[in-house]
């Protein structure tokens, strides 16, 4: 009994044995089968991507693959789906990729991922995080064998830069892109790298010399390429020399696009060509080539004619007509937006009136609303620049009439010099002959003088419109005159107790009331700070200020520092000459 019951339990345990031994055999046949499969579809991943995506999807079980295995099978599926224009829903398979490979050394397969992350990010809109992981695979670019992953990678980054506007960084991958491109053999990516610098040379001044080198390598490989490659070189040919609005070639590469496939009706050559007809006068062929182009199930094609149809009906002033195309544009549109969030088209033409309606109502109140806050914005910075604009010439027209009342009291000490002259010639007798020529002759000089000042003065009344009003003279710009015109002689003439009150009032009316103000905002500041201020005001040295107030240059750097003090500013020379001029 007990015999039996061991051969019993033998058999069991050599039973499961069997079972986890074809187990594991029928695992491993599996992943040896997948990396099989895997091997050939990336052998044809980039000749023959449909035939890749058939290895592909079959592979059993792809969930039960680990490490290596399982980071290549993400890779391989994502960059063939994207290689045959198949969308990317999600970016986990992917992420598996770049995780496994980023701390490895294998720079193709870890540029590779994330060259197809980056081709996801561009589809969902995050271009600043595209660019970013573009630029790090960037860096790995000397470890890189596959020509073609950095053909993209360049590709790539010139694409970004490009829809930025940096057109001169695009250019410059684009370049290095097409370099290995024609090294290589790569004819169908050579051709559409020209393409897109051939658009870019087209907007941007800098390129345009290039326009002709483009033109004719791209004629030079058409014939290279597939026939889908050749109409879209054609066709994009000749949009760019309608864009140029050279007519007739635009017309020849748009009708020799048409000629690649006749039976298949590309409706976008028909709308260019219908563009090219209605610049050229042919109204009867662009019409009949619209109406075909409006039979085009791409809304954006229809978009487009409706747009071209309103912009001809407004240079007849065919309003009505205008207005019917516009009408019409914009149902274009709001379907093409619809269908890109997958609504019923029958449903929102029916709500389309109202909800038009309630859209242009609010558009017109932020229309309203922003045309009033930039009315008042401009109203604003119109009146602060008057404000600014009479503000200075008030000073302006201040400082002609001080200036002229200036002149007016030279002038006068003139007259009163030929008066103290005629005085002389009178009252000295014995006078030699060659002394009574040189008095006279000091009067004709003053005398001239006297009548090219008041020629001076009744010029500056004349341009100025000065009237005889603003030039009167109280004593006490009299007086500070008579101080400027001393000082301006003799610095050391200066007697603080004594000049300080006809200082502060020439500073006052030549330098906009500065005296004034400057003891209204500073009452603390004494006698002696007071002459500092108005004496650097006026434009003079510490060397002229020390010998106006009798004192040594170094003396003046302290009293500079303690007035600093006062003032409430750092004490230092340059600080206290800018406040100054500024106050």
């Amino acid at each position: 009994m007990k015999k039996i019951k061991r051969i019993g339990s033998v058999g069991v345990l050599a039973l499961i044995v069997s079972l986890l031994a074809l187990f594991y055999s029928s695992c491993t046949g599996s992943n040896e089968k997948a990396s099989a499969r895997m091997l050939q579809a990336e052998r044809l991943l980039w000749s023959m991507p449909d035939s890749s995506l058939l290895l592909m999807e079959p592979i059993p079980s792809p969930e039960k693959l680990k490490g290596k295995q399982q980071a290549d099978y993400c890779l391989l599926l994502t960059h063939v789906r994207l290689r045959c224009n198949l969308p990317i829903t999600s970016d986990s398979l992917i992420n598996i990729a770049i995780d496994y490979y980023s701390p490895t050394s294998d720079a193709d397969k870890k540029v590779a991922s994330m060259l197809c992350k980056s081709s996801w990010l561009l589809d969902i809109g995050k271009e600043v995080e595209a660019a970013r992981l573009l630029k790090e695979a960037e860096e790995q670019i000397d470890r890189v064998d596959d020509s073609r992953l950095v053909s993209l990678l360049y590709g790539d980054l010139a694409y970004i830069n490009k829809e930025a506007g940096d057109y001169h960084t695009a250019m410059r991958y684009y370049d290095q892109s097409l370099a290995i491109c024609e090294k290589e053999g790569y004819t169908d990516w050579t051709v559409n790298n020209l393409l897109s610098m051939t658009s870019i040379a087209l907007h941007d001044k800098e390129s345009q010399d290039y326009l002709d080198v483009y033109s004719r390598k791209l004629l030079e490989k058409v014939a290279l390429v597939k026939p889908d490659l050749q109409r879209k070189v054609y066709h994009n040919l000749g949009s760019y020399y309608l864009q140029q609005d050279n007519l007739v070639q635009a017309e020849s590469y748009i009708k020799e696009s048409m000629k690649i496939y006749p039976d298949s009706i590309f409706y976008k050559s028909y709308m260019n060509l219908a563009e090219v007809y209605d610049k050229m006068g042919y109204v009867d062929r662009a019409d009949s080539l619209w109406q075909v182009a409006l039979k085009s199930p791409d809304v954006g094609v229809r978009a487009n004619v409706y747009q071209s149809l309103y912009g001809r009906a407004l240079r007849r002033k065919a309003y009505e007509e205008a207005a019917r195309q516009m009408k019409l544009y914009v149902e274009a549109v709001e379907s093409f937006y619809n269908s890109k969030h997958f609504k019923d088209i029958m449903e929102v033409q029916a709500k389309y009136d109202k909800e038009v309606l309630a859209r242009e109502h609010a558009e017109m109140q932020n229309y309203l609303y922003i045309a009033f806050l930039l009315f008042v914005f401009l109203a604003a910075i119109a009146w602060w620049g008057f404000v600014q604009a009479r503000r200075k010439f008030q000073r302006e027209r201040q400082d002609k009439v001080m200036k002229l009342q200036i002149q007016i009291h030279e002038v006068s000490c003139l007259k009163e010099e030929i008066r103290s002259l005629e005085i002389q010639l009178q009252e000295r007798e014995g006078m030699t002959e060659q002394e009574k020529n040189k008095l006279e002759n000091e009067v004709v000089a003053l005398q001239q003088q006297i009548k090219e000042k008041d020629a001076r003065i009744n010029q500056m009344k004349v341009v100025y419109n000065i009237k005889e009003a603003e030039m009167s003279i109280s004593g006490s710009d009299i007086q500070s005159l008579n101080l400027f015109l001393r000082l301006s002689k003799d610095l050391s003439s200066y007697t603080p107790a004594v000049d300080r009150a006809a200082l502060l009032h020439w500073v006052d009316i030549t330098h906009h009331r500065f005296a004034s103000r400057l003891l209204v905002a500073y009452p603390n500041l004494s006698s002696s700070d007071q002459d500092l201020c108005c004496f650097t005001r006026m434009g003079y040295s510490h060397e002229k200020i020390a010998e106006a107030l009798g004192n040594q240059p170094t003396s003046i750097n302290r009293s500079i520092y303690r007035t600093c003090t006062r003032l409430r500013l750092k004490q230092e020379k340059n600080v206290f000459e800018e406040f100054i001029a500024r106050f």
